[in-house]
């Protein structure tokens, strides 16, 4: 695992991307608020944000990446990662939870090589979010 205390670059992390079928509404837990208007009341990453600070490492922009990617971690996401859809994961990390917040010369990232840490959060919390679901199905009945 790598120390969150290294610093890397966005080259580094590009170069060991890969893409992971997670996003944010597989790890959403729904609530009704109204008839047919459901919001994700909540998320399951944000239970495991300790976790996933020891898995990220510090990433320092140039000031052309700064540029490139102020307000806009969908498009880090997608150059880290390969798809934008885990762009939620770098706003957990850098504690934001609004795109217009995304403005920083060191950012937390989680390092390509643990992704896999998201598919064992979401495994270990299939019941839960299966359970969610069907509560959510049967509502609609």
């Amino acid at each position: 695992m790598a120390n969150p205390a290294d610093t890397y670059t966005i080259e580094q992390f590009i170069s060991v991307g890969k893409s992971y079928d997670i996003s944010y509404n597989k790890a959403a837990i729904l609530e009704k608020i109204a008839t047919d208007v459901y919001i994700a009341s909540h998320n399951i990453f944000h239970d495991y944000k300790a976790e996933l600070l020891d898995a990220s490492v510090s990433v320092k922009l140039t000031d052309a990446d700064f540029m490139k990617y102020q307000f806009n971690p969908r498009r880090l996401a997608f150059d880290v990662y390969g798809y934008t859809d885990l762009y939620f994961i770098i706003m957990i990390l850098n504690n934001i939870c609004d795109v217009k917040d995304f403005e920083f010369k060191i950012i937390k990232l989680l390092h390509p090589k643990n992704i896999d840490l998201l598919g064992r959060i979401i495994n270990a919390e299939v019941n839960y979010l299966t359970n969610n679901i069907n509560y959510i199905k049967n509502l609609e009945v």
